[in-house]
């Protein structure tokens, strides 16, 4: 395409429409991903809004949203921006998406496991929690974590018949223990 075709084009409204469609569909491809996007003030350079727009990029996409989600209320802002700080390197973010991992593991656990293995469970819980307990920042997203598990009312894992609400709790206070550790 010659340059001045392209010129023509590139200002024309069509262009526009086109581009500005492009952008929200990937926006809402974004959120959709539970990945908020950051918008920019062209005339001050800031970050539009509240201004408390969180980057952070974990490599799994589900722990992504959860984490997103948790925070989503903006309470809890301080451990937001320090997870924001511990992710900034591939590594940490990879901390971040297994402490998440790992945590949802323990509370399915606590959901699943018959009474009969209270001693696996234990070992278990351990040994998933041996990657959080080092990190402060990890450990109260952990807690974080826990008590909005706690919060919810969808027990679709539990059969309440062989998991009783006391075992249940008891085991939570396991996970909590060994995060104290």
């Amino acid at each position: 395409m010659p340059a001045d075709k392209l010129g023509r084009y590139m200002t024309s409204p069509l262009f526009f429409e086109r581009a500005k469609a492009a952008v929200e569909k990937a926006v809402r491809e974004l959120e959709a991903k539970g990945i908020q996007p950051v918008y920019v003030d062209r005339e001050t350079g800031r970050l539009a809004g509240d201004g408390r727009r969180y980057r952070i990029n974990l490599p799994d996409p589900d722990a992504q949203a959860v984490v997103l989600d948790l925070f989503s209320d903006g309470t809890h802002g301080d451990l937001m921006d320090r997870l924001v700080v511990f992710a900034s390197t591939d590594h940490g973010a990879r901390q971040v998406s297994d402490a998440t991992r790992a945590v949802a593991g323990a509370l399915l656990l606590a959901k699943a496991a018959m009474p009969h293995e209270a001693t696996a469970f234990s070992q278990t819980v351990r040994d998933q929690m041996a990657s959080v307990r080092p990190y402060p920042e990890l450990v109260e997203l952990a807690r974080l974590l826990i008590e909005a598990e706690r919060a919810t009312q969808d027990d679709v894992f539990r059969d309440r018949n062989v998991i009783s609400d006391a075992l249940f709790e008891a085991r939570i206070e396991t996970v909590n223990g060994v995060l104290s550790q």
